[in-house]
């Protein structure tokens, strides 16, 4: 068994939803510095993903690039199943991903289901704000096995910018 670590990033400030899409909308200035200063207080606390998967919305694309900037250019994955998506989904992406391999992850999306699931996984009410992240980990051998014990992540913070 080894110790699995998700990150649940919320992204950052958007812009308000305009005649536009919700899913076009764009990071705001201070978006973009909240992204930054996530990332600084993940890299202080030495935690970086080795695997990262993002919504395919761009507030969410752009809190990616902005997080991964500030780590050293660390690739990531876009994918649709997180575009407003809760713990079900996060289950289903994470089951593909090689845990020995991939220990730390994460995940970069939306609310309210990115809280929720972060809720469910750690037995207890959990806040997202813009650009927060949930820190949990588990002991399991697979992705699979530890998001089936859900209620028994331990959540180890919520780093803010």
């Amino acid at each position: 068994m080894a110790v699995l670590r998700l990150i649940i990033l919320r992204h950052a400030e958007a812009e308000p939803q305009a005649a536009g899409s919700d899913h076009a909308r764009r990071l705001t200035k201070k978006g973009m510095a909240e992204a930054h200063a996530t990332a600084a207080k993940l890299v202080a606390l030495d935690l970086r993903p080795t695997h990262v998967v993002t919504s395919d919305a761009r507030r969410a694309l752009e809190t990616t690039e902005g997080v991964l900037e500030g780590m050293g250019g660390i690739a990531y994955t876009k994918n649709a199943k997180l575009y407003l998506s809760g713990l079900e989904a996060i289950a289903d992406l994470l089951s593909n991903i090689n845990a020995t391999t991939h220990s730390t992850v994460m995940i970069v999306g939306h609310n309210p289901g990115f809280s929720e699931a972060a809720s469910r996984l750690a037995g207890r009410p959990v806040s997202l704000g813009t650009a927060h992240a949930a820190v949990m980990t588990i002991e399991a051998v697979t992705w699979t096995d530890g998001l089936a014990a859900e209620t028994e992540w331990k959540l180890e913070m919520v780093a803010k910018p």
